[in-house]
C-alpha cells in the first residue's frame, strides 16, 4: 500500500483543490491547501529514498490459466524514485509560481488537473512490468486526451489533440506486440531480461512516445493553455517514455541496428536543438526542448547506460520546468535560470555530469558529433531565453514576490538531490572534456544569434533571416524523419467512416429507411443463402 500512497494522496489533493474553489475566497484556501499538501507529499517522497518498500503486485487478473497471466508490478527503486520526484519537484514548482501567473489563466482548476496528471504520472512512472505501464500509458492517455478536448475550443487544435493520442496509442501498440512475441516464445516479456530481438520493439515504443524514433511533433507549437498545465502534459508523457528506457539493460543494442537508431536518433535531437536555439520565446520551443533531451536519453539507451537516461530526464524536468516557470523576471532574479544552466551543462560534479557518457563514452562514433553539437545549441538557446523579457516582477503583489523564487529554487536544489542520491556515486567528474567542449561551443553559438538578432532590429527587419532560414530547412528535412503523414491518414479514414455511419443514420431514420432496412436484410439473406460472394 505505501507504493501507490503518493499517487493516492496527490489525487487526494486534487480533490481538495477542487472543492476549495468553490469557496468564498476560494483561490486562496486553494493554493494555500495545494502549497501545504504536495509539500508534504515532496517531503514524504524523498523520504521513501531511504525506506525499503515492498513492491505492489496485483493478483492475477486472467480468469482462464490466472497463473500465466502478465505480472502487474508497482516499484520504488532507483529508477522509478528520481523521475518521480522531479516530477513531484515540477508539480511543487508549479504551484508555488502560480500566483504570478494569476493574470494568465492560472486558477485552482488548472491546479487541479495539474496535480491529477502528476498522479497518473507517477504511476506510469512506477510501472516496473509491461502489463503495469500499458495500463498506466492508457490511463494518463486517456487524461491528456479528456482534458485537451474539453479546453481547446478549435476544432483543428482538437483534430491534433486526437492525432497526439493516436502516436501515443501507437507506442503502447508497439509495447503490446513485444509482450505477444515474447509469449510466442513461451515467456512473458520483462524488462530486466529483454533480448536484441524485442529490445527493438521496445525501443520503438518508448521512441514513439518521446516523439524520437520516429520523429513526431503532433501538437503545435504553443497549445493555448495554462503555462503550468501545457508544460504538465509534456514532462508527464516524457517522464512516462522514460522510465521504460532506464528499465532496459544494458548492451542489447549493437551492429547495424545501433549505428542505424543513433543516426535517426542523432538527427532527430539536432532538429530539435535546432528549433530551440532560434526559438521566439520558451513556450514556443517547449516540445523542441522534451525532443532534445528525449534524444539524448535515446542515445544513452543505445550505447548501454541507463544511468545517463536517469541524468537527461532529470536534467529534461528540472532544468526544462525552471526556464518554464521563470516567467516573471528581474535582474535580481538572473540567478535562477543560472541555476538551470549549471544542472544541463555537464560540467564535472554536476547534475548532468552521468549524462554525457550516454553519448561521448568510447568509443566514439562519428555520428556521436550530432550530440555534441546539439548540446552546445541547447545550452545556446537555454541562456538566450533566459535573458529575454518577461512579466515583470517587482509589478507582483509582496507575498507573491515572497514565494515565487522559493518555488524555483525548490525545484533547482532537486534536480542536485536526484543527482546525488538516485546512483552510487553521487555526482561525478563524467566525461569532462565533452562536456568542455559542448559548452565552449555554445557561447559562439550564442554570440552569433545575439549579433544576428541585433543588426536585424538596426535594420528594421521584422523577421530573423537566420531563424527563417533554419525553419525552411527543417520544414524540408522533418516530413522525412517523421510519421505524422500516417497519423493525419488514420484520422482521416476516422472522420471518413464516421461521415459514413451519419449518412447511413440519416438514411434509415428517414421516409425511406423501413425500404432500405428491409433492401439490406434482402441482400444479407440472399449472400448467405448463396454461400458467401465466392463459390
Amino acid at each position: 500500500m505505501l507504493t501507490i500512497l503518493p499517487v493516492i494522496y496527490l489525487f487526494i489533493t486534487a480533490l481538495v483543490v477542487f472543492f476549495l474553489r468553490g469557496l468564498k475566497r476560494g483561490i486562496g484556501f486553494a493554493w494555500l491547501a495545494s502549497i501545504v499538501m504536495t509539500l508534504i507529499a515532496w517531503a514524504g517522497v524523498l523520504w521513501l529514498h531511504w525506506q525499503d518498500i515492498t513492491p505492489l503486485k496485483m493478483t492475477p487478473w486472467r480468469p482462464i490459466d490466472p497463473q500465466a497471466a502478465d505480472p502487474i508490478v508497482f516499484v520504488w527503486d532507483e529508477v522509478s524514485w528520481g523521475l518521480g520526484f522531479a516530477l513531484v519537484s515540477l508539480v511543487l514548482c508549479l504551484l508555488f509560481t502560480a500566483p504570478a501567473r494569476l493574470q494568465h489563466r492560472s486558477s485552482p482548476s488548472t491546479w487541479f488537473l495539474n496535480l491529477i496528471l502528476t498522479a497518473f504520472g507517477l504511476a506510469a512512472v512506477l510501472a516496473a512490468t509491461p502489463m503495469a505501464t500499458v495500463l498506466a500509458w492508457t490511463a494518463l492517455d486517456i487524461v491528456e486526451l479528456i482534458i485537451l478536448i474539453r479546453l481547446i475550443d478549435d476544432a483543428r487544435l482538437s483534430g491534433q489533440a486526437v492525432i497526439a493520442f493516436s502516436a501515443k496509442v501507437a507506442g503502447t501498440l508497439v509495447l503490446l506486440w513485444a509482450m505477444v512475441q515474447s509469449y510466442a516464445s513461451g515467456n512473458a516479456l520483462n524488462y530486466a531480461d529483454t533480448q536484441l530481438s524485442l529490445g527493438v520493439f521496445l525501443l520503438l515504443a518508448a521512441g514513439v512516445r518521446l516523439g524520437v524514433l520516429p520523429l513526431n511533433l503532433p501538437y503545435p507549437s504553443s497549445l493555448p493553455l495554462q503555462r503550468g498545465l501545457s508544460n504538465m502534459l509534456r514532462m508527464t508523457t516524457q517522464a512516462s517514455g522514460l522510465v521504460v528506457l532506464a528499465r532496459l539493460p544494458a548492451g542489447i543494442y549493437s551492429g547495424i541496428w545501433m549505428n542505424v537508431l543513433l543516426v535517426l536518433t542523432g538527427l532527430a535531437t539536432l532538429y530539435g536543438s535546432a528549433m530551440w536555439v532560434t526559438a521566439k520565446s520558451e513556450i514556443d520551443s517547449r516540445q523542441y526542448w522534451s525532443l532534445a533531451l528525449a534524444g539524448f536519453a535515446v542515445a544513452a539507451t543505445l550505447h548501454g547506460n541507463q544511468q545517463a537516461v536517469l541524468t537527461w530526464g532529470m536534467v529534461l524536468i528540472i532544468s526544462g520546468g525552471i526556464i518554464s516557470f521563470y516567467s516573471a523576471r528581474n535582474r535580481s532574479l538572473l540567478f535562477v535560470p543560472i541555476l538551470g544552466l549549471i544542472g544541463m551543462v555537464g560540467l564535472p560534479f554536476t547534475p548532468a555530469a552521468a549524462g554525457i557518457a550516454g553519448f561521448a563514452a568510447p568509443p566514439l562514433l562519428i555520428w556521436d558529433l550530432l550530440f555534441f553539437l546539439s548540446l552546445a545549441m541547447l545550452i545556446a538557446g537555454y541562456i538566450r531565453l533566459s535573458l529575454m523579457a518577461g512579466d515583470s516582477f517587482v509589478d507582483l503583489e509582496r507575498w507573491v514576490i515572497g514565494v515565487y523564487p522559493p518555488g524555483l529554487i525548490i525545484l533547482a536544489v532537486s534536480g542536485w538531490l536526484i543527482a546525488v542520491l538516485s546512483h552510487p556515486g553521487g555526482l561525478s567528474v563524467g566525461v569532462w572534456w565533452a562536456s568542455v567542449i559542448s559548452f565552449a561551443l555554445a557561447f559562439p553559438i550564442f554570440f552569433l544569434l545575439r549579433l544576428i538578432e541585433t543588426r536585424e532590429l538596426e535594420n528594421q527587419i521584422d523577421q530573423n533571416r537566420y531563424v527563417v532560414s533554419v525553419k525552411r530547412i527543417s520544414s524540408l528535412i522533418s516530413p522525412i524523419m517523421r510519421l505524422s503523414w500516417v497519423y493525419r491518414l488514420l484520422w482521416n479514414i476516422f472522420i471518413g467512416l464516421q461521415r459514413l455511419l451519419d449518412m447511413i443514420t440519416r438514411m434509415l431514420e428517414g421516409e425511406g429507411g423501413v425500404l432500405w432496412t428491409v433492401l439490406l436484410v434482402a441482400l444479407l439473406l440472399t449472400i448467405l443463402a448463396g454461400g458467401g460472394f465466392l463459390q
